[in-house]
């Protein structure tokens, strides 16, 4: 079952990215925030590529994608707030999501 992020779930898996991009190991975060969360890893992974791909301008491919090829405006709307919020340039998200 595809599980709905919430806006206080997407904020803090956004944050914890922010925070943890360069200094810890990407499936040891998948975990923490898995467990946090209370959804399957598979999840986390499917967001990560969602919340990389609308950092690079992409829209939803529901067709031609495959996980994290989808998403709802909710995941949209979440990550221009954070985006904004911590003054983020392209070329800074282009290291986050990289």
């Amino acid at each position: 079952m595809k599980h709905k992020w919430t806006q206080d779930e997407l904020r803090l898996v956004l944050d914890s990215i922010l925070l943890s991009y360069s200094s810890r190991d990407w499936s040891d975060l998948i975990s923490d925030i898995a467990s946090d969360v209370g959804v399957s890893k598979g999840s986390v992974n499917a967001l990560y590529i969602s919340l990389s791909r609308i950092s690079q301008g992409f829209e939803p491919n529901p067709t031609k994608g495959g996980v994290g090829h989808n998403w709802g405006l909710n995941v949209e709307l979440a990550f221009d707030k954070w985006k904004c919020s911590h003054n983020l340039s392209q070329s800074k998200l282009n290291v986050i999501f990289s």
